[in-house]
């Protein structure tokens, strides 16, 4: 038993820094672009759980794959990583859409690419998905390793916080599940 709980425990935590990852990547963006800080999430805490998804689906596929060696001339890989990652994002986010929408939940609350140019119903859209694509290369190159070794730290202080990061997390969400999303639109700071 403690075996599994060890494990849920590993994996709660590595999407829970995806998410904050996630959460980081999305307030970046608006302060560039907007100069404006939103809590874009549907949680109040800085976490975007459709990133947690997304980093356990992609970081624990392509962060292998990144660091197999191939026998090629110019490394092609982090190329390879950026596309595949691009595509597999973009199809998160597709389904993450049709679950919304299955739920009763409009996804528009949260994201829409009506303004994009180049967009499938408004769910998903060329450009994000490439800033995706090098979220995830930031994500398997940078940050992996580091995720990786605080999840699988045994130091007293560390697990506490792992344990107390994952209580808060989950808190957050399942107050937001009943009460809705946290996100507005309406800035709290603008820059």
């Amino acid at each position: 038993m403690k075996k599994i709980f060890n494990s849920a425990e590993k994996l709660l935590t590595r999407f829970v820094c995806y998410a904050i990852v996630g959460w980081l990547y999305e307030e970046f963006l608006w302060i560039i672009d907007e100069h404006l800080v939103v809590n874009r999430g549907f949680c109040l805490g800085p976490w975007l759980p459709i990133y947690g998804f997304g980093g356990l689906i992609i970081g624990g596929t392509m962060a292998e794959f990144a660091k197999r060696r191939f026998p090629e001339r110019f490394n092609i890989k982090p190329l390879l990583v950026f596309l595949i990652v691009s595509a597999a994002a973009a199809a998160i986010e597709l389904v993450s859409t049709y679950i919304m929408d299955f739920a009763g939940l409009d996804f528009h609350t949260l994201w829409a690419y009506d303004e994009y140019a180049i967009n499938f119903q408004e769910r998903i859209a060329l450009l994000p998905a490439l800033q995706f694509g090098m979220l995830g290369i930031v994500i398997i190159y940078l940050s992996y390793d580091r995720i990786d070794s605080f999840v699988k730290s045994d130091e007293k202080r560390i697990v506490y916080m792992r344990y107390a990061l994952c209580v808060i997390f989950l808190i957050d969400l399942i107050v937001h599940m009943f009460i809705g999303s946290n996100y507005t639109g309406i800035p709290f700071m603008a820059l």
